[in-house]
């Protein structure tokens, strides 16, 4: 979670930085651009609670503000708490249809939470969004690599094996029964 923060925030956060001394004295300490400010600097600064704080007074004061949507999801993420982090990101992708990052996130929170099917429906929306976005891709063969591993019981065979070889036991017998070794092709239909 934290190379997404970084990678959002990257740009956002050194532009924050240089005009923070700026932006403290000429802007009122209830704007909603300061305190959004102080939530990356706070953030940047490993204060996750203050910048958690920041962040929720930004979303108070200017309901429509995406990145303070985002960066509470990113935190809440990092911080476990599964459910506020994708109510979260789910706000900033609401505000933001055509960006790829909270998609990605909360791919990313869905499969650290154990919801892979939710997962797989962030990155491949993520996918959709911005078709290069490598790291969407990777999380998302990760999954399916993953899920090749599980084992499924044949009912023809009545060996288990990893699902991945599933294609390759369906071509022997389809063989075999192209062959004449068998009467009948029984095709998997699933367990």
């Amino acid at each position: 979670m934290k190379t997404v923060l970084s990678f959002m925030g990257g740009l956002l956060a050194l532009s924050l930085c240089l005009l923070t001394v700026g932006v403290e004295a000429a802007v009122s300490e209830d704007s909603p651009s300061a305190r959004f400010a102080q939530g990356v600097l706070a953030s940047e600064r490993g204060q996750v609670e203050r910048a958690i704080e920041e962040f929720r007074t930004v979303v108070r004061l200017e309901p429509a503000h995406a990145e303070a949507h985002y960066n509470l999801g990113v935190l809440f993420g990092e911080r476990g708490q599964w459910a506020d982090a994708m109510a979260s990101l789910a706000k900033a992708a609401e505000l933001r249809p055509k960006d790829a990052d909270p998609h990605l996130a909360m791919g990313i929170v869905a499969s650290q939470s154990g919801e892979e099917d939710r997962a797989i429906h962030e990155f491949i929306e993520a996918i959709k969004l911005q078709p290069d976005l490598t790291e969407a891709h990777f999380r998302l063969g990760v999954i399916y690599q993953k899920r090749k591993q599980e084992e499924v019981a044949h009912p023809l065979i009545g060996e288990k094996f990893p699902i991945g070889l599933l294609p390759h036991a369906q071509a022997r017998l389809l063989a075999r029964h192209l062959r004449g070794d068998m009467e009948a092709y029984c095709p998997f239909v699933g367990s």
